[in-house]
């Protein structure tokens, strides 16, 4: 369980930030099965928008801020890894949204 944890404050953070994420992803999740639905223009719905982006936003938070702490504060525990890697998958999923959107 030692080395499973965080132990620096940035690795914490990174925690906390994937944490929002997922929240979001969630509540996204719900939204969309009540019925809610994308719309032509950005942002087409509000209500799927605002927590996509406050999503995305504390995913890529996670992984620079867990990467900081892996690198520079010498970060060990597995989660800021896992954590790392996941908000890495989602910055370059938002980034390949940002070059090249559908």
């Amino acid at each position: 369980m030692a080395y499973f944890l965080a132990k620096t404050k940035q690795g914490r953070w990174s925690a906390i930030f994937i944490a929002v994420f997922f929240l979001c992803f969630i509540a996204m999740q719900i939204l969309v099965a009540a019925g809610q639905t994308g719309g032509l223009g950005f942002p087409g719905n509000l209500l799927l928008f605002i927590p996509g982006v406050i999503g995305a936003a504390n995913a890529v938070a996670a992984f620079f801020t867990g990467l900081f702490a892996i690198i520079r504060k010498r970060e060990r525990g597995i989660l800021v890894f896992i954590i790392s890697f996941i908000g890495f998958l989602i910055t370059i999923f938002v980034l390949g949204e940002i070059i090249a959107p559908h």
